[in-house]
């Protein structure tokens, strides 16, 4: 095992400066905007699906689904949020390469944990197969809490250290961004589905909506974050940082050693004096 010295070793939280929070969500609403688009692509390919659910759902006759509908959304949920993070990292590593300076780990974490997501949210689609509204619901869930995995692991990887202060900025984001989703979408009448072509046309808003949100509001709650906690940390409040366990026992042998080192000192001394 290879020696680590943590001597003249210093860990500092990151200082997100305002410029950098304004770009960051600048960004954000770009490639929300960018993954919109990509998903209303996405629905009009399917319009033909989508159209008919509607019709079923709006007339008083009973509703069965479609079995390819919780497909066709699983497929959307995860395009929007493997590329749009992908995406992200990518831009991130680019402009801020002293922060974000591990492009390989970045994708690879993100890739891994859209697969993983993918997989535990299936069964989740196909058991509301038949509901279309609680589809919308679990979409939004999909995309949202996938854009707040993927930031938080990008944050993890940048400043391990502070991975609990980051990750209270994620869970942040995240209800904030659940919470504006969930007030669009009872304001704008979701559940009131007509004949006509509007009640399509709300559909594709709807799924195109998250992404929007995510990829905005979540960023700048990590921003936010990281320049608060700044501002704690040069008052010399340092209450969220975690060492590793080289660094724990890196700490306790210097003070062994120091302590072995002036008790030895003291005994010399003693030594001394007695001859």
């Amino acid at each position: 095992m290879a020696n680590t010295s943590f001597e003249n070793v210093s860990v500092e939280p990151n200082n997100t400066t305002v410029g950098q929070i304004v770009a960051k969500v600048l960004m954000g609403f770009v490639i929300g905007l960018i993954i919109a688009f990509l998903v209303f692509v996405v629905t009009i390919l399917f319009n033909t699906v989508i159209q008919q659910w509607v019709r079923a759902l709006s007339s008083n006759t009973p509703v069965w689904g479609n079995p390819i509908l919780p497909l066709i959304f699983l497929l959307i949920a995860f395009i929007a949020s493997l590329s749009g993070n992908a995406l992200v990292s990518v831009i991130y590593n680019l402009l801020y390469t002293g922060k974000y300076y591990d492009l390989s780990k970045m994708i690879s974490l993100i890739s891994i944990s859209q697969i993983i997501i993918f997989f535990i949210m299936a069964p989740i689609y196909f058991l509301f197969w038949d509901s279309i509204l609680g589809l919308f619901i679990i979409v939004a869930f999909h995309i949202i809490f996938s854009v707040f995995i993927s930031y938080s692991l990008m944050e993890f990887t940048t400043n391990p250290n502070y991975s609990a202060t980051d990750l209270i900025g994620g869970v942040v984001g995240f209800c904030i961004t659940l919470l504006v989703f969930l007030s669009f979408y009872k304001s704008f009448g979701a559940a009131d589905f007509g004949l006509d072509s509007t009640s399509t046309q709300k559909i594709k808003m709807l799924i195109a909506v998250p992404p929007l949100l995510a990829y905005t509001i979540i960023p700048l709650c990590y921003s936010l974050r990281e320049k608060l906690y700044y501002k704690f940390y040069e008052m010399g409040n340092d209450f969220f940082f975690i060492p590793s366990l080289n660094e724990v026992l890196y700490d306790q042998s210097s003070g062994k050693d120091e302590s072995w080192h002036s008790v030895q000192n003291s005994e010399d001394d003693i030594n001394v004096d007695l001859s």
